[in-house]
């Protein structure tokens, strides 16, 4: 007997070379037994009863070769059964619509469907593209789902047709042969947090399994620029099995976190967002964010903070949103709550599923992952940027081949703007879960930042407990002040990098210390330390002030060094009984008397600048030392750099 598909083919046959005896034309009345015999094969397949639906089906067509909803029915039965094939369900569908493309009209749907799953775009479209010219043949349901496919298949051809830089490198450390995921790397690039999943053999006594077992895992950055292999996070964590999907505040002492927990009685896996607090030595015992944001029968996860430590993005599938995950956002209010979550909108949010936010230190450009706004299938990665109004933009897709058809999830952005990072099983040839950077072309990029950080201390080594840090951009003219740790003395901070900057650290009694970050300054265009000791004001001091620059072999300030005189001037003003003399030093490239007329001459530009301001001349002196005072070895460029150089010395306090 011959296979039943081949039946069937040799049933097409037939009726392609006019074997119409037993047809029903597209145009002629029913067949009361066809329909009949149509209709039980449907209710078999509804049933599960696959064996019996073929059996009937196989009849049908060759009792009714001409009978067109047989064979639009016989390819829903190829989709259905497991064992077959799709390029059996394409011959049907197409066999159908050949012969009453109004009665099989449905099958336009599947194949644009089956093309699409392809990823045959161009047949999906075409196919779709039928199916929605002729609505009164098509379900609301239907017809809606074949206009997303339909977007979504044109979206596909212009992403494919584009493609965008992309090179991923294996992030050394972290990844390895266990899986790695749901990663985030620090602000200031030192460590990294992500979830470990491995097998262990187990011993049961009377038997040994391999368990699945999964991690919360940390590895700092080393020398070499790699992290270490990485370490189960010390407790309070990993008391449970799933923990994980982190979000760190700036400074690194706030840790926002998921951790869900299969509820016993309902058997459901509920997700809730977490906090931990770093004293410096250990962490404090996580507590939910509180009733409002977390709850027992929804799902709350992927925390994301932005740089201000005030605003929280997270993805939760709770009542009311547009979809099955939307993406929301909240307040930390005065009292350290959290305000009610605030649905991102429709803007952002579909009727499908917004996950994996991550906002940039910019707290400008968000990015995140849906499977509801047209891409490639399944989730993509999207990012958007905040308007003028303060509200995001229309989402834009990251590109291909960032973006596959398979799920792309966890995507995060470094500091710097630089590379992006994600966790993927696409590149291994095991397919094992690891982390991966490649360098993110500009257009993706989110606006460049300024990251600093530093410890502010007195020559004497006791800590300041009053020291204030301020950071004033130089074009807007709009001044910053940056938290101080008070027992510490940390301060961290994170800014638009658009102008130049001039950060200054201030406390009574002491002398003004600044330094000038300018935007073409390479060693900020990664995360920074600067550390500043700071000086009690004592008659005899010398103190330098730092970032005062001139033209080449020339008295002349540059327009940034009048910027530290500024801020100079406003330390004379605060402290009316200051008397200082200005001293002016050069390198020993040069005649050595000419030297000295260039020091003097400096001196007497920045003496001139600051009466020009309003200090009294009676307050000042100026002088030049020329070569005659080092302060490091002339030999070296770096040493005659430190030689030029614009002190003062407190005459009178």
């Amino acid at each position: 007997m011959l296979p039943i598909f081949y039946r069937i083919c040799l049933a097409i046959f037939f009726t392609l070379v006019g074997l119409d005896a037993f047809a029903q034309d597209c145009d002629s009345k029913p067949n009361n037994r066809a329909e009949a015999m149509n209709k039980q094969a449907q209710l078999y397949l509804a049933k599960g009863q696959i064996g019996q639906a073929q059996n009937l089906l196989v009849e049908l067509i060759q009792a009714y070769p001409r009978f067109s909803k047989g064979y639009l029915t016989y390819g829903e039965f190829h989709l259905q059964d497991y064992r077959s094939e799709t390029s059996k369900a394409v011959v049907c569908f197409k066999k159908a619509l050949d012969i009453c493309a109004d009665s099989s009209h449905k099958a336009n749907f599947y194949l644009g469907k089956i093309y699409f799953g392809l990823h045959n775009f161009d047949q999906a479209i075409f196919y779709f593209d039928q199916f929605i010219s002729k609505p009164v043949y098509c379900s609301k349901e239907d017809f809606t789902e074949a206009t997303v496919f339909l977007n979504f298949s044109r979206v596909s051809i212009d992403l494919l047709a584009h493609p965008v830089p992309f090179n991923p490198v294996k992030v050394n450390g972290i990844s390895s042969k266990n899986d790695e995921y749901l990663p985030f790397i620090s602000a200031d690039d030192e460590f990294a947090l992500y979830t470990r999943r491995r097998y262990t053999l187990v011993d049961k006594g009377f038997d040994s399994e391999y368990q699945e077992i999964e991690t919360f895992n940390y590895s700092l950055r080393q020398a070499n620029g790699d992290f270490d292999q990485g370490f189960p996070m010390p407790y309070p964590f990993n008391r449970n099995p799933n923990e994980g999907a982190p979000s760190l505040t700036i400074d690194n002492n706030h840790l926002y976190y998921t951790l869900c927990v299969v509820d016993p009685k309902t058997k459901y896996l509920n997700c809730d967002i977490m906090h931990s607090f770093f004293n410096g030595k250990i962490w404090s015992d996580p507590k939910s964010l509180g009733q409002n944001i977390n709850s027992p029968n929804t799902w709350e996860s992927q925390p994301s903070i932005d740089a201000s430590g005030e605003l929280l993005y997270f993805s939760s599938n709770r009542e009311g949103g547009f979809g099955g995950y939307d993406l929301y956002k909240t307040y930390k209010l005065t009292d350290g709550s959290w305000s009610n979550p605030i649905n991102l909108g429709p803007t952002i949010n579909t009727s499908g599923h917004e996950k994996s936010p991550f906002i940039h230190s910019d707290s400008q450009t968000l990015y995140f992952s849906s499977d509801g706004i047209p891409g490639l299938g399944g989730f993509d990665i999207f990012y958007t940027r905040l308007d003028s109004s303060n509200q995001f933009e229309k989402p834009l897709n990251i590109g291909y081949p960032i973006n596959s058809f398979e799920d792309d999830l966890g995507f995060f952005v470094s500091t710097d703007g630089q590379n992006g990072y994600y966790a993927s099983n696409r590149f291994d040839e095991n397919r094992s879960w690891n982390l991966y950077s490649f360098q993110l072309y500009e257009k993706a990029k989110p606006q460049k930042v300024l990251f600093i950080k530093g410890n502010i201390s007195q020559e004497d080594a006791h800590l300041p407990s009053r020291a204030k840090v301020e950071i004033k951009n130089l074009n807007t003219r709009t001044t910053k002040e940056i938290p101080v740790d008070s027992i510490s003395g940390r301060y961290v901070a994170v800014l638009l990098f658009r102008d130049d900057l001039l950060l200054t650290v201030k406390k009574k009694g002491f002398v003004l210390e600044s330094k000038f970050i300018g935007t073409t300054d390479s060693i900020f265009k990664k995360p920074a330390v600067v550390n500043v000791q700071i000086q009690p004001i004592e008659v005899g001091q010398s103190y330098e002030i730092h970032d005062i620059y001139f033209e080449s072999n020339s008295d002349d300030l540059t327009p940034n060094s009048l910027e530290v005189i500024q801020e100079f001037f406003i330390f004379l003003q605060n402290n009316p009984g200051l008397h200082i003399e200005i001293q002016g030093h050069t390198d020993f490239i040069g005649n050595e008397q000419a030297n000295l007329i260039l020091s003097e001459n400096r001196a007497k530009a920045v003496y001139e600048s600051l009466v020009q301001l309003g200090i009294d001349q009676n307050r000042l002196l100026y002088k030049g030392f020329g070569e005659s005072v080092p302060v490091a070895d002339n030999n070296t460029s770096f040493g005659r750099s430190k030689n030029r150089r614009t002190v003062f010395i407190v005459m009178e306090k």
